[in-house]
């Protein structure tokens, strides 16, 4: 036994969630399910970036908005297109 406060001890897990908003894997990443994940996630920081935008007008928009914005539109476009290619 150690001296530490907490023990933890993992066997086997069938999947595990930490933090809020978390996922739960099930089994090994795969790269599909790695894709899928990353996909979310830049899909959600798009609508983030494109609800932020809402309040400019095109001659407004913060130029580093702008670019964020087209920056995560071709991440998610890319993603897209390699999760297609893995399934």
């Amino acid at each position: 036994m150690t001296d530490s406060k907490y023990d933890i001890h993992i066997d086997h897990a069938e999947g595990l969630a930490i933090g809020d908003g978390a996922q739960v894997i099930v089994g090994p990443p795969t790269p599909d399910n790695t894709l899928t994940r990353a996909l979310a996630r830049a899909r959600r920081t798009l609508a983030i970036l494109e609800e932020q935008a809402a309040g400019y007008t095109s001659l407004t928009i913060p130029a580093h908005l702008k670019l964020e914005l087209e920056d995560k539109r071709r991440e998610v476009q890319e993603l897209e297109r390699r999760l297609k290619e893995v399934m």
